[in-house]
């Protein structure tokens, strides 16, 4: 099915709904599992590498759901838009799937696609899977899927 998933997180209450999503489908299909954090301009400048190591640290957090051990990847956006550095982190990584929240915004309710999601929706080459904002996070890892599978 899917062998290689890729969730862009901006940490926001929706790109975090869809790393928990992400890791219960992860874990019902098989497959490895990567979570990419793009610096955008205003973080690239901080002293030492500090904004990329607090947003690796974060990752790893998130990581934690995943059943095999997700890899997390920092990336300097540059300049170019985020929407561009995704696709070319999911070409090198050969990612199969997209998993992604609606929007960057603190209101989950928001009703409104956010610009990366837009983008992503009309430029990528590969399928891309969009989590409602208001989606409920899980309990334990994998007890949505037993459920679904009639399993729990």
């Amino acid at each position: 099915m899917f062998r290689q998933v890729l969730v862009p997180v901006d940490f926001g209450v929706c790109s975090v709904r869809a790393v928990h999503h992400a890791c219960d489908l992860v874990r019902a299909i098989g497959g490895s599992l990567t979570l990419l954090h793009v610096l955008e301009d205003v973080e690239d400048t901080s002293p030492d590498g500090e904004a990329a190591r607090r947003a690796e640290s974060r990752l790893r957090t998130l990581a934690g759901r995943s059943r095999r051990p997700a890899h997390v990847v920092v990336e300097p956006g540059h300049g170019r838009p985020v929407a561009q550095v995704i696709l070319a982190v999911a070409a090198r990584l050969r990612a199969e799937l997209l998993v992604l929240g609606p929007h960057g915004q603190a209101d989950p309710d928001s009703r409104q696609l956010g610009r990366v999601t837009r983008d992503l929706l009309l430029e990528a080459r590969l399928p891309v899977q969009v989590v409602p904002g208001r989606w409920p996070l899980p309990g334990p890892p994998g007890a949505r899927w037993r459920m679904l599978a009639g399993e729990g």
